[in-house]
């Protein structure tokens, strides 16, 4: 796995919308209330969960990669 940097945009954006989800799920939790994420907070957080499907997808293709290269002989695998 390689280091990757977050996009700055997509950090601000969950950490303007995370602590109030987060309050909403402890009430949630520990109330007699139901929890409801609107439409805006879940379609601002999409690029975030869209970005971290994106990475892991890479980092997944990269391991494979990696474990492939291992199986050839020394040679070969320049």
């Amino acid at each position: 796995m390689s280091y990757t940097e977050i996009p700055t945009a997509l950090l601000v954006e969950a950490g303007n919308l995370l602590p109030h989800m987060g309050y909403l799920f402890e009430q949630a939790e520990f109330g007699d209330i139901e929890l409801t994420v609107d439409q805006d907070q879940m379609v601002r957080l999409l690029p975030l969960i869209r970005w971290l499907e994106y990475i892991e997808a890479k980092w997944s293709a990269e391991e494979i990669l990696d474990e492939e290269r291992q199986k050839l002989p020394p040679l070969a695998r320049r």
